[in-house]
């Protein structure tokens, strides 16, 4: 009569299985003979597979992806050895920075790679490739408004075209974080007003972020002239003379404009009065948008 046992010692993994297989022979007294099989099942080297490995993709920087939420994952793995297990799965990220977006709009990659385990320490890899791209366009953080200013008050002087000051600056930001610096243009005259400063202006600014995404914004300023001239008197006051004494000529009075030219007109009358002459000499000046101002000189002539 014969007969056998196996004993199985250890485990598959690390070090692998030790089977023991004993043969025994046995007669009709009971009396045996046997002898022992020795045999090993190493382990199988054989890495971990993975499921649906996300695809690599590209995402607007809009989105508000610029971290690991990018990815999608992790995918699934499993061991291709039988009865083992994964016993571990990490992953490692890494973001590189185009900051210059010389590669198109491509402003970041990210890299994260899996790494599965199992209990024969068999692994396995898998990576997903995420691009982030900005295609949009920068932000104007305020609208300019239209505005009317009054010629000569600060931006608009007689002595100057240059009306920079007039128009109101504005600041831009980019969608993935960048400041940007907007560019005004040559400022326009689209309306042309009374005079060589007042009219309509406007001016274009243009913001472009570092993957060449413009966006524009404009202000129109209109210069208007309500302020009248002004006339330097010289120091001229009202005098009271008799018959005998000398008038002098009218003097040369000068004219001034915060806004340009104006003309100066004279005008001199002789009123009688009650013993004399009154004279009254009337200076006007007048600006191109028709404002005016005047000076009067009253001199009183008594011949008693």
């Amino acid at each position: 009569m014969s007969s056998s046992t196996s004993t199985t010692t250890g485990d598959i993994c690390p070090g692998g299985l030790s089977v023991t297989r004993t043969y025994t022979l046995k007669d009709a007294a009971n009396n045996f003979v046997s002898c022992d099989q020795m045999f090993m099942i190493e382990p199988e080297v054989s890495p971990p597979t993975f499921e649906e490995v996300p695809e690599e993709k590209s995402v607007s920087c809009a989105d508000g992806c610029l971290d690991d939420s990018c990815f999608d994952g992790p995918p699934n793995a499993a061991s291709t050895v039988c009865e083992v297990d994964i016993i571990s799965l990490t992953n490692v990220t890494d973001f590189t920075m185009n900051s210059d977006c010389s590669d198109g709009s491509t402003v970041g990659t990210y890299t994260i790679t899996w790494t599965a385990v199992d209990e024969c320490e068999n692994e396995a890899s898998a990576t997903q490739t995420v691009y982030v791209t900005n295609d949009q366009i920068p932000t104007f953080f305020e609208h300019l408004s239209d505005k009317d200013v009054e010629c000569g008050e600060g931006c608009a002087e007689s002595t100057t075209d240059d009306f920079d000051q007039c128009f109101d600056m504005p600041t831009a930001v980019d969608e993935c974080g960048a400041a940007v610096i907007p560019k005004g243009s040559v400022i326009s005259k689209t309306v042309d007003g009374c005079s060589a400063l007042t009219g309509t202006y406007s001016q274009t600014w243009t913001a472009t972020d570092k993957c060449g995404n413009v966006a524009t914004t404009a202000q129109t300023v209109t210069i208007a002239d309500t302020t009248d001239p002004t006339i330097d008197d010289m120091g001229i006051i009202d005098e009271q003379k008799t018959c005998f004494d000398a008038i002098d000529a009218p003097p040369v009075l000068i004219a001034s404009d915060t806004c340009g030219n104006a003309m100066l007109d004279k005008a001199c009358c002789n009123m009688l009065a009650v013993g004399g002459v009154d004279i009254m000499r009337t200076w006007t000046a007048t600006d191109e948008c028709g404002n005016s101002a005047t000076f009067t000189q009253d001199i009183l002539i008594t011949c008693e």
